[in-house]
């Protein structure tokens, strides 16, 4: 077999399993001293989102309708369809529809003044009690906003799920409707929480978003070992996997 067919079979297979759909992010979230980083990669009509301090990779299967959370060093897994997620928010919502007005309604359905600096590139939702503050950029493919806007939405829910005393998604999910509308992606973000009057203190959270409008091979060799996590880890409930007793998939037991 000549050089130049072995080069046009390899041509072939990647272009087999890239797509100009795929796509990643790199994020770092600011947190006091701290930095949190992770990597969100879209491929093939999935998103994997994987830590990097700690060893978890969650999948957005949206054909499934639901999120899997692996952890790879205890070789298991867990499922929460967006059914789950859905019933979890109006919960949420519900528990707070005949509180007197102040903080709490505003969670439950925030009201921004919206604003757009075209020059800078700057999206901004301010309110009394919440200010988002987001530099965002047009994407290299409009598929990529198209499928950032869906997975955001269902990934602000369901860290609302899983991290017990967070703020409820409303807000960011207006963010995230006005970046729709705009057909952007976020490169930057602050967002500033103010305090009951009157003393009105701010604290401020920010991230970063680098986005990538291909694939490396690096990449693809993290999702490609997270589908055979997929297909081959048991699967336990939600308050198994959250166990930290848990014990390693050699004991575990799927749910029947």
């Amino acid at each position: 077999m000549n050089r130049l067919l072995i080069a046009l079979l390899v041509v072939i297979c990647l272009s087999s399993r890239v797509s100009a759909d795929d796509f990643c992010i790199y994020n770092k979230v600011y947190i006091g001293k701290d930095v949190a980083e992770s990597t969100t990669i879209f491929r093939g009509g999935r998103v994997y989102d994987l830590l990097t301090q700690k060893a978890e990779i969650t999948i957005f299967d949206p054909s499934n309708n639901r999120f899997v959370i692996i952890d790879p060093e205890r070789k298991l897994k867990t499922e929460v369809t967006t059914d789950q997620i859905e019933g979890f928010i109006q919960r949420v919502r519900s528990g707070v529809a005949n509180t007197e007005p102040g903080l709490a309604t505003f969670l439950i359905d925030p009201v921004f003044e919206e604003s757009y600096d075209p020059i800078e590139s700057r999206l901004t939702l301010k309110s009394d009690w919440l200010t988002y503050e987001v530099k965002s950029q047009t994407p290299k493919f409009a598929s990529m906003a198209q499928q950032y806007a869906p997975y955001i939405q269902w990934q602000t829910k369901l860290n609302s799920v899983l991290r017990i005393g967070s703020l409820p998604p409303f807000p960011r999910m207006k963010l995230n409707e006005a970046l729709a509308r705009q057909g952007r992606l976020p490169v930057e973000v602050a967002v500033t929480r103010y305090s009951a009057p009157p003393l009105r203190r701010p604290a401020t959270l920010r991230s970063e978003h680098r986005i990538q409008a291909a694939l490396l091979p690096t990449e693809q060799a993290k999702i490609d070992e997270a589908d055979r996590h997929l297909a081959t880890f048991p699967t336990v409930s939600m308050i198994e996997y959250q166990r930290s007793e848990l014990p390693v998939a050699e004991t575990a037991k799927a749910p029947k």
